[in-house]
This record gives structure tokens, sequence and C-alpha cells, in this order.
């Protein structure tokens, strides 16, 4: 009998393994060649199976349209780009913001008419990532930080032809990148970093005027680079890093107000906190991000669709995974723009990939 329950036990560790070996992995191709720079890249969720992918080459900004089984289609936006950040609408239009090096000015594209256009949006802007929101309208939002003497934190929207900017806080020192999600009430929600404070910060105007408060976390809070999501029943999700005070550790961590309160956990423990993340939530409201482990140089992804945090290596190469941006596709799975070895690359997989492994 004894023997019988270990040949039973054998089998299902066995079908477990099998299990998770047949899970499928990373697709990863090639986007583009000789990608050169130190920026972001920006992905968004086109028609289909399509999706676009943003990159700085040479100082161009190109958008690229990338298909299963097809050669990357790329379109010239802009001779100078900087910080590009892509979002779609419910049509499949297209709408990128980004920076110009030279000008210092905000800039915007689109091909909603059904051809390019770019105009400015703001002019003496930081060198800070914006983040950019399509609302149900078709209405773009930017969130950015001007370069005045107070560093302003500011929102503006495109309507009646012209955009309209308004204030959100003074941040006193600019770094690192704002992140907007809108929620399903057309409300606007924003995590960035407050200088002067030295304080991640989440703002929302879900009440009419815009409000901030700290996202106050067990740990000394330290936040450059954040992420922020929406989820379907209107929560807020932000992944950000943190410097644990005692020992030193670099940890991501993932802040939600899901069950209303803000409540906190530990995602990863990393070596530096200076890398770009990217988060993104699922119709159940279960927490997806990628980043860049820069230990061993690789690109990861966790997710907490298990109900823990799990994480795994989505690209193994060596030095693979910098300035990573992700999407959730229509088909349930995951979409990563990120540059490496002088290439900017495209990685897809299913969410939860090897979350239980």
């Amino acid at each position: 009998m004894h023997n019988k329950f270990m040949l039973i036990g054998a089998l299902l560790l066995l079908a477990a393994a099998l299990s998770a070996s047949d899970q499928p992995g990373p697709i990863i191709e090639r986007v583009d060649a000789g990608v050169p720079g130190y920026d972001a890249t920006a992905i968004a969720q086109g028609r289909l199976d399509e999706v676009y992918v943003a990159a700085i080459k040479g100082r161009e900004l190109l958008i690229y349209t990338c298909r299963p089984n097809h050669v990357a289609e790329p379109r010239r936006i802009a001779r100078l780009g900087l910080h590009p950040v892509l979002a779609t609408d419910v049509a499949g239009n297209l709408y990128a913001a980004y920076l110009d090096p030279e000008q210092k000015t905000l800039n915007y594209a689109t091909n909603q008419s059904g051809s390019w256009m770019t105009m400015t949006i703001d002019a003496n802007v930081a060198d800070v990532t914006p983040s950019l929101a399509v609302d149900s309208l078709g209405r773009p939002h930017v969130a950015y930080v001007a370069d005045d003497a107070k560093k302003t934190l500011r929102h503006s929207v495109y309507v009646n032809e012209m955009w309209k900017a308004e204030p959100i806080e003074t941040l006193g020192w600019a770094g690192g990148n704002v992140s907007l999600a809108i929620d399903i009430r057309g409300k606007l929600h924003v995590s960035y970093f407050n200088g002067g404070e030295k304080l991640l910060k989440y703002a929302t105007n879900s009440e009419g005027a815009w409000k901030s408060a700290a996202v106050i976390s067990p740990l000394a809070t330290y936040g450059p680079v954040s992420s922020l999501a929406m989820d379907s029943r209107g929560r807020a999700h932000i992944a950000y890093f943190v410097t644990e005070p005692t020992s030193n550790h670099n940890l991501l961590m993932y802040a939600s107000n899901a069950g209303g309160p803000w409540t906190f956990a530990q995602v990863d423990k990393v070596s530096q906190v200076n890398r770009f993340l990217s988060l993104a939530v699922d119709l159940p409201g279960r927490a997806h991000v990628t980043y860049f482990d820069e230990a061993a140089q690789q690109l990861r992804y966790a997710a907490n669709t298990s109900g823990e945090w799990k994480d795994a290596v989505v690209d193994k190469i060596h030095g693979m995974g910098l300035w990573a941006s992700m999407i959730l596709g229509a088909a349930g799975d995951v979409h990563v723009s990120y540059l490496g070895e002088s290439s900017l690359w495209h990685a897809r997989f299913p969410q939860g990939y090897n979350s239980a492994r």
C-alpha cells in the first residue's frame, strides 16, 4: 500500500511537471536593428492581432506596426524625439506624445483623421517621460512636468481643436516619469514623484478638483519611476521601487486601493531602482508588471494571477529588457517592447506565464 501511494505521488508530480513544461514560452521577435540610445519604448494595442511599438532610432521617432509572422512596418513620426508614449482608442486610432529635446516642447501626433498630423501640446517642458491616455469620447489626455521654477505637474486635454492645460501639483524637482490612467467614469488618476517631498504620490480628480496624497508604504518611499493602472471597478494599482531603510535593499513594490484603504506587497528584490517598469491590470483585477533585473541583466515579468506574486524571466539573454513597456492584449496575452543588443524587441506570452513555478 505504501508503494502504491508513492507511485501515485510520483505520477502526480510528473503530471504537474509536464503541465508546467507544456506552458507556452515567450515568442520573441526583433522589431528593428540599430536602435541606439538609452530611452523609453512604448507599446499599444491595435486592431485584432496588431500592436504598435514606438522607439527612437538615431534621433528620429518611429512607430512600428507589428503583426504575427510579418516584418514590422515603421513610420517616421518626428525628426527629433524623446520619451515616446502611445495610446489607442476603441476604433483603433493611434495617439502618440513625445518630447522634442532641442525645442524642449511636448508634442503630439495622431492618425485619428485618417492621415497623420502633429502639433505642440506645451512649451518649456522638463526632461520627464510623460503619460498619455484616451477617454471614451476619443479625447487624448497627457500628464507631464513643466520646466518652470516650481516644476509643475500638469494635465492637458485636447478639446475644441486646442489643448487645455491645468496644474495638478508643484513638485520642486523633476525626474523619472509620470503615469496617467482613466477610470470607467472618465476620471483621471496619476502617479508621480514629488522631489520636494521625496515621496511617490497619487492624485485624482475623481471628486472634481485635483487632490493628491502620498502613497504611504511601510518602507521608505522612493519613486522617480512608477506605473499606474485602473481596474474595471475604478480602483488604482501602482508598481514602484523603494529602498528598504535598514538593509538598504531595493524592492519592487505594488500598492492598490482595490479593497478600500491602500495595501502594499513586495513583488521582487532588485539591485537598482532607476530602471523603467510597466504595470497593467486585467479584467478580473489581477496585476501584471514587467521590469529589468539589474543584477541578472534580464527582462522579468511578475503577476499575482494565482493570488500571490510570482515572477519569471521573459528574455534570458544578458542585457535584454531595457526600457520595457507592456500591454495586455485582447486575446489574453501579454505584449512587451524593450531594447537590447542595439535592437528593438517585441515579446508575447500568456498572462500568468511561469507564475506557478
